[in-house]
């Protein structure tokens, strides 16, 4: 729930300051509210991925995968827009990974790219950790390194997602 300012009171009254505050106060707003849905966006990110996991490591590629995949790659579109400007945009180099991963699995749906199918777990899982309050930093920091590392060519040898 977010307090909306009433903008309309503060310009009624003929208050600059209240009209200026009350601008500011929306601003506020929208940053918290655009906070928010990145939020969101990296769980439905890691929720998605997690979905499709199995019937890409099987090798299929069914409506419902594709469907997950398509959603996948829209909102970590998405999601790249809304963190511009942020205290998240540190991260946008991974998402943009996303967005690849997702592309590429989505453009080769008939057969999906072994090391984007392996990456994809790992990516959604440091996506949802750097946006998700509870978790330490540190282990996300390593998370993110973790999977950096395998998209160079390490693939997960030994990464386990927690």
């Amino acid at each position: 729930m977010v307090e909306v300012p009433n903008t309309l009171a503060a310009k009624a009254t003929g208050n600059k300051e209240a009209a200026i505050d009350a601008r500011n106060m929306v601003q506020q707003v929208l940053a918290e509210i655009n906070n928010q849905k990145m939020e969101r966006h990296a769980f439905q990110i890691a929720w998605l991925a997690e979905q499709s996991m199995g019937g890409l490591i099987m090798g299929g590629m069914d409506d419902k995968i594709l469907g997950y995949m398509n959603k996948l790659n829209f909102v970590s579109k998405d999601l790249s827009k809304r963190m511009v400007g942020t205290d998240f945009a540190h991260i946008s180099e991974l998402n943009q990974s996303m967005v690849q991963v997702s592309n590429s699995i989505v453009q080769n749906k008939s057969s999906p790219p072994t090391k984007d199918v392996k990456l994809l777990a790992p990516l959604s899982q440091a996506i949802k950790n750097s946006f998700d309050p509870n978790m330490d930093q540190a282990a996300v920091a390593s998370d993110i390194a973790a999977v950096v590392s395998a998209k160079s060519g390490e693939y997960l040898k030994s990464y386990t997602v927690s």
